[in-house]
């Protein structure tokens, strides 16, 4: 789901989503 490179692992990818904003 997310793409490679985040920060944050993928074990919490709604919280890197509402960091980032990619979504």
């Amino acid at each position: 789901l997310l793409q490679k490179g985040e920060a944050l692992p993928a074990k919490d990818p709604w919280a890197s989503m509402e960091n980032t904003g990619s979504w």
